[in-house]
């Protein structure tokens, strides 16, 4: 009991300015968070999209659509196809998925198949566009339930591979030191006009910097670049390094990734 009156009786006039101090202490370790709506979240998530991605998913949904309307035209009252296929069930997922791949024509030449690589693309935006959609969890790649699907798509690509069908593609040529020393004996590359000195200036930062696109010449800075002093037998080096490029731009999914780091040595 007499500790309990002890107690009872102890000065705590002093808890007033504790609690000042405490008050203070938190101030002082404060981590000056930066606070953001639902909205500014939400547009942030968006830029985490290539603009490339999101044609691509745009062209996808498009294809759909245009296949189910031409489908439906032809197709009879019981068996129509839903254009909007964020509506469409994962049974009649199914069922149409299986029957679009193998139906679904290019529509600038009428009638020719899609080559089997971008029979495959087209599925995988019409997957990113339904999983940016309210399922987060669909994959009719992986899931057994979509068999059938899986079965189709896998023919039809081989039949389209024994066809020739894409075997010829595209691809951007090297760019050699005669295809440049012709732009400089054009005066294509100059320091005549400011024009041309503008062309000249973004073919060389490209050139040595290693960039792959538009967005890297746009976003490029000036921190990004160092010049770091002569060490040892290391000569001064010019080195650039990327914040962001082509196929690194740093998600989750890059997150093992290297930045690509560019040096240019003085000697």
């Amino acid at each position: 009991m007499s500790s309990i009156l002890a107690t009872e009786n102890l000065d705590f006039g002093n808890s007033e300015s504790t609690s000042a101090n405490t008050s203070h202490a938190e101030s002082t370790n404060a981590r000056n968070i930066s606070l953001i709506s639902d909205e500014e979240l939400q547009k942030m998530k968006e830029t985490r999209i290539p603009l490339n991605t999101k044609h691509n998913t745009a062209w996808a949904v498009r294809v759909w659509k245009e296949w189910a309307d031409e489908t439906n035209s032809k197709a009879p009252a019981n068996e129509k196809v839903e254009p909007n296929i964020c509506k469409v069930s994962d049974v009649e997922l199914m069922h149409w998925l299986a029957k679009f791949v193998v139906e679904v024509r290019k529509k600038a030449t009428k009638g020719e198949c899609y080559p089997p690589n971008t029979l495959y693309q087209l599925c995988c935006a019409l997957l990113r566009y339904l999983r940016n959609n309210g399922c987060p969890a669909l994959s009719f790649f992986e899931d057994p339930n979509f068999k059938h699907f899986q079965d189709s798509i896998d023919a039809e690509m081989k039949r389209l591979t024994g066809q020739g069908v894409g075997a010829n593609v595209k691809q951007a040529q090297a760019f050699s030191e005669a295809d440049e020393d012709k732009l400089w004996t054009s005066k294509l590359l100059d320091d005549h006009t400011a024009s041309v000195l503008l062309n000249t200036m973004v073919f060389l930062i490209g050139k040595n910097f290693a960039l792959r696109s538009c967005r890297e010449h746009r976003l490029l800075k000036f921190s990004q670049l160092t010049l770091e002093p002569a060490c040892g037998t290391e000569p001064e080096k010019l080195v650039y390094v990327s914040f962001g490029e082509k196929n690194n731009l740093g998600g989750l999914k890059q997150s093992n990734m290297k930045r690509k780091r560019v040096e240019h040595s003085y000697k």
